[in-house]
């Protein structure tokens, strides 16, 4: 699936549109595609254009799927107010993707770090490339992971999720599928062929694989509640960013 230069773009996004599917592909491999509020706000822009019947295909330009949210040491450059606002652009995109009515599909390689990985676990298929990077690194830059945390135990088991946010250590993409943070693995110079073979599938079956999605997400527990623990998971970030800091 080689980029057109006839897609039409939004800011920083390649999106194709066939028949029953939406290909939308982060397009700033300069900026490691990363999650900023730019970004953030033009995948809501896009996903406002797009009918939720179709299937959803995310992908990455460049050299990897996303390095996450960029990292400031000062925190957000226009103080917490802002970054309440972008965290909760962050809550509302993962929910908007975990009900997307039709299924869900991500094809990534290279790095899916933080926010970005994140947004993944909403994802009903995700297929990594062989020797793609997986982390959630909030830690590693002393701030909580709340947010990840608040949902991350829905998908992986307990010891797993613990260890992913508490070391903000990487995993390879065959250690993530046997985490559950990646559906299936495999060799780089097959992810595009896989990506053809697994959207002709989906949207060949739209209907029959849309009516199963919908009767899982009513049986598994894993949906119920996701807005609130969220927003559990963000006030323990604005908190944490909002304490008293120590004085020298």
């Amino acid at each position: 699936m080689a980029r057109d230069a006839g897609y039409p773009m939004t800011t920083r996004l390649a999106i194709e549109r066939r028949p029953g599917v939406t290909i939308v592909r982060l397009d700033d491999a300069a900026n490691r595609n990363r999650l900023d509020d730019g970004m953030i706000a033009s995948l809501h822009t896009a996903l406002d254009e797009i009918d939720p019947a179709q299937v959803l295909v995310l992908r990455g330009n460049g050299d990897g799927f996303s390095a996450g949210r960029p990292h400031a040491t000062g925190g957000h450059p226009d103080g917490p107010a802002a970054a309440r606002r972008a965290l909760d652009d962050v809550v509302r995109l993962n929910l908007r993707i975990s009900q997307w009515p039709a299924p869900t599909l991500a094809f990534i390689h290279g790095y899916a770090n933080g926010a970005a990985l994140g947004i993944l676990q909403h994802v009903d298929v995700v297929v990594a490339a062989r020797g793609t990077r997986l982390s959630f690194p909030e830690i590693t830059y002393h701030l909580p992971p709340g947010l990840v945390a608040s949902y991350l135990r829905r998908f992986v088991n307990e010891k797993a999720a613990r260890y992913l946010v508490m070391t903000g250590d990487e995993v390879d993409a065959d250690r993530g599928a046997e985490l559950g943070l990646v559906s299936s693995v495999v060799v780089p110079e097959q992810l595009d062929a896989e990506a053809e073979r697994l959207i002709a599938h989906f949207t060949e079956r739209l209907d029959a694989e849309t009516a199963l999605k919908a009767t899982l997400a009513a049986l598994s527990p894993v949906t119920a509640d996701l807005h609130d623990a969220m927003q559990r998971g963000l006030a323990d970030v604005i908190a944490f960013a909002r304490r008293p800091k120590p004085t020298a």
